[in-house]
Order: structure tokens, then C-alpha cells, then sequence
């Protein structure tokens, strides 16, 4: 059972018992129905890979100032296939995280040993990536294509074919393309040209890194401003380092949780990557530890730009994960063998024990699966709608319309009035949403205890006005 590939495809198959669950549990069920939207769309021939299509953008366009829709532009291939599902997103992203891990264990087996290779990946199978790593989101499935791409730079710098150098530009642009914050992974990168003496491989593996930056550079700091421009729909905010280090500073205990519990769900997992770091100092292991410290000085520039996002957001933690695993794997590797498979075993009960909430759904949040064929029994899907969803495009994507998600305290009869005259049609105010028991002046059109649905062109003098 040393075989790393065993455990990975273990891990593949027990994931497929959950595969097909919606997007209802409590972890980032908004990011998930962000990303099917776009995907559904571009399935159904709306928007475009340069213009990324969602439903909650009112009377505009829709079009999303997000990361480049690789992930997205692969699951609508599935659409097309099978329709539209929640389990294809989560099929898509387990298999490519899962070729994430074996990428990351052969660059650890091959610049370390067998052992702490095993060690680290384990740990970072059990880390946030085991929650993660099955969500229709394209956070684990970036990084894990560059983490493929440096497998491939690695390879290449080692003597293998060429096509190895043209492999790993590719897919390293796709994969920061996807997602930028995975640009981490690439930090230590540099390391590689130690391992060669051949000048024109490491001239290869510079030009190929540059390459792969252009679409990047093109997309994010081109692209996306013009996006935001055309419809005034940005997917991320990111904060000048003064800004962002302002807002950091309020959030000191939250900060800390990050990094000593949230990665991995535990405790022990945290106290065995300071084992790491003690023992890379001790061995005078200087390559790692410039690894090492590079990656934190990034990671920690990347903290100044999400600003207070990044503590309210544990996913932000996922290219790190991968530099915190190699520090446990590095220090099991000191210990004495039973010690390591004991404290392994520790951290993946406490970590899996810790996340396996995530594998469950609410009761209360089963009637979203039936938006769509409520709103179907009113009229058509071309109709537009608001609701009382807020920032979050959960309920519109579960409905299946496009129109306007409204904060619920920030609905009144200017709102919905205004909402109507732009193209609004009906109001779906989901009563578990709603901060305020209102009886809309309007024709309700269907009642239930979870749900109310309105004719906001239809006024009703017998409902009471709307009251704040």
C-alpha cells in the first residue's frame, strides 16, 4: 500500500458516492452555482470564452469580469453530451485534482525521496483539497495543472523530449488562466535551473515561463478591466497592499486560523509542518527553505491584494496547501517510521472528521431543487425575475432565469418598482432569505412555506404596503 497511485485512485472512487450531489452544502455553494452558470450558458450558446455569461446581471448583459473559463468551457463540453447536471463539474475537477496529487508527489519524489513524498501527499489529500477537490469550482483544478506544468518543466530541465517544455507552457498558462492565485505554485520554479547545466534548456525553461505569462498578463490586466467596463460585473475586487494590509489587520485570530487549522482541519498537521521547517533548517536543506520562504513571501503579497477576503474565505488557502504538505511530509521523514504512520493516520481522521459535514445537505435547502420547475409552471424561461438572494446567484441558478439577486433589506417599493420598469416580471421571495415578514402589494401568484412568487406588474390594493 506504498504505492502512491493506490491511494489516489482510492480516493477517486470513494469520492464518486457523493459525486452527484448539488451544489446545496454549506462550504461555497455560491461559487459552485457561479461557475455551472457560466458553463450552462456557454452549453446553450450564451456568451462566449471571452465573454463569460451569467444570470444575476439584471437588466445588463451579463457578461462576467471573471478568471478565463477553461474550467467552465470543459464542463459545458459535458452539457452538451449529458445536459445539464450537478455531477460533471465535480467528476471534472476530482479527476484533475487527482492528477494534481500525482503530479506533486513525483516533483517531491524526485527532489526529496520516496518517503516524504508519500507523506506530503497524503497530508494534502486529507487538507482542504479533500473538500475541495470535488466542488464544481476551478480552485484545486488550477493548481493542479500547475503543478502538471511543473512535472513537465521538471522533466524537461532533466533531460527528457522537448515536447515536455512546449506541455508545460501550455498548460501552465491554462492553469493560472484558470485561476490566478495558483501563479504560487510556480514561485519556486527558479529552483530548476540548478538542476541542469545545459544553457539552452534553462534558456528553454525561461522563454517557456515567459510565454506562458502573456495570455495571463493579456487576460487579467487587459481583458478583465474591459469587461468590467462593458457591464460592471466583477467576479474579484483586489486592493492596492496599503488597502489590503488595513483590512488584514483587523482580522488577526481569523489570519491565524488560516494557516493552524483551516488548511488541514488539524491541529496536528500544523504543529507537524513547523516540525518540517525545524528540520530543513537543521539539515541545512537551503534549497528548501528558499522554496519555502519564497512561496510565504508570495503568499503573503497575494494576502495584501484579496485584503479582507482572504480570512472570510477559507478556499484562499489551496495553492499554499501544497508547500505546507511538503513541510509534514519533510518532517515525518525525520521520524522514527511507525512515528510517521501514526501521526499520518492522526492528521487524515482529524482533517476528514473536520470536513465531513461538507458531505451533507440541509433539509431546508432540498426545495431549491425544485425552483426551476416552479418557475417553469408560471411562465417561460425567457422571463425575467428578481429575488431576494443578495451576492449570491444560488437561487437565479436553480431557477434557471436571469434578472436581478437583491439583497432582502435592501427591497422596498422604490426597489421592486424600479426593478419592473427595467424588464422585471416576477419577484421570488425565498421566505428563509427574508429578514422581514412582508406582505408585498403585488398579485402573488404561488405561496409555500418556503417560497412566495409575485406578479410585480400587478399591484394588489388588498395586500398592505410594504413596510421597513
Amino acid at each position: 500500500m506504498k504505492d502512491i497511485r493506490v491511494w489516489i485512485v482510492l480516493y477517486f472512487v470513494l469520492n464518486l458516492f457523493f459525486i452527484s450531489q448539488p451544489p446545496l452544502e454549506p462550504a461555497h455553494a455560491w461559487r459552485q452555482t457561479l461557475t455551472n452558470t457560466i458553463a450552462r450558458n456557454l452549453a446553450e450558446g450564451e456568451g462566449s470564452m471571452l465573454y463569460p455569461k451569467i444570470d444575476h446581471g439584471g437588466d445588463s448583459q451579463g457578461i462576467m469580469a471573471s478568471e478565463f473559463p477553461v474550467f467552465q468551457y470543459l464542463l459545458s463540453l459535458s452539457y452538451k453530451v449529458t445536459g445539464h447536471n450537478h455531477w460533471a463539474g465535480r467528476l471534472i475537477n476530482l479527476f484533475f485534482s487527482c492528477l494534481g496529487y500525482l503530479a506533486f508527489y513525483l516533483i517531491i519524489k524526485t527532489y526529496f525521496n520516496t518517503r516524504t513524498a508519500f507523506y506530503a501527499t497524503l497530508a494534502m489529500m486529507c487538507s482542504l483539497w479533500f473538500m475541495y477537490a470535488r466542488k464544481s469550482m476551478p480552485d484545486t483544478f488550477s493548481v493542479s495543472l500547475v503543478l502538471m506544468s511543473f512535472y513537465m518543466f521538471s522533466s524537461f530541465i532533466r533531460g527528457r523530449h522537448w515536447m515536455h517544455l512546449v506541455l508545460g507552457t501550455l498548460i501552465l498558462s491554462l492553469g493560472i488562466l484558470s485561476k490566478i492565485p495558483a501563479v504560487l505554485i510556480v514561485v519556486p520554479l527558479p529552483l530548476l535551473l540548478f538542476s541542469s547545466s545545459s544553457l539552452a534548456r534553462k534558456l528553454g525553461l525561461v522563454v517557456g515561463v515567459m510565454l506562458a505569462a502573456i495570455p495571463v498578463r493579456i487576460w487579467y490586466f487587459k481583458w478583465v478591466p474591459y469587461l468590467v467596463g462593458l457591464d460592471n460585473n466583477p467576479l474579484f475586487f483586489p486592493r492596492s497592499y496599503m488597502e489590503g494590509w488595513q483590512e488584514l489587520k483587523q482580522y488577526p485570530m481569523e489570519i491565524l486560523e488560516q494557516f493552524t487549522f483551516h488548511s488541514f482541519f488539524s491541529f496536528v498537521a500544523f504543529g507537524l509542518s513547523v516540525v518540517g521547517i525545524y528540520y530543513m533548517i537543521k539539515r541545512r536543506n537551503w534549497k528548501a527553505i528558499a522554496a519555502f520562504m519564497a512561496s510565504a513571501v508570495m503568499m503573503f503579497l497575494f494576502m495584501l491584494k484579496t485584503g479582507m477576503v482572504f480570512p472570510l474565505h477559507s478556499y484562499y488557502m489551496i495553492p499554499f496547501i501544497p508547500i505546507m504538505a511538503l513541510l509534514i511530509g519533510y518532517g515525518l521523514d525525520q521520524l522514527p517510521r511507525y512515528a510517521g504512520v501514526v501521526l499520518i493516520l492522526i492528521v487524515a481522521v482529524e482533517s476528514i472528521a473536520n470536513q465531513q459535514d461538507d458531505f451533507r445537505i440541509r433539509a431546508d435547502m432540498y426545495p431549491y431543487l425544485k425552483l426551476e420547475e416552479i418557475a417553469d409552471a408560471i411562465d417561460n424561461d425567457s422571463t425575467k425575475v428578481m429575488c431576494n438572494g443578495g451576492d449570491n446567484p444560488q437561487v437565479l441558478y436553480f431557477l434557471n432565469r436571469t434578472g436581478w439577486s437583491v439583497n432582502d433589506f435592501d427591497i422596498n417599493a422604490d426597489t421592486i418598482n424600479q426593478i419592473r420598469q427595467r424588464g422585471g416580471i416576477y419577484f421570488y421571495n425565498i421566505k428563509k432569505l427574508s429578514t422581514h415578514q412582508n406582505v408585498y402589494p403585488y398579485k402573488r401568484v404561488l405561496t409555500n412555506d418556503f417560497l412566495e412568487v409575485y406578479d410585480i406588474r400587478s399591484e394588489d390594493s388588498t395586500s398592505p404596503a410594504i413596510t421597513r
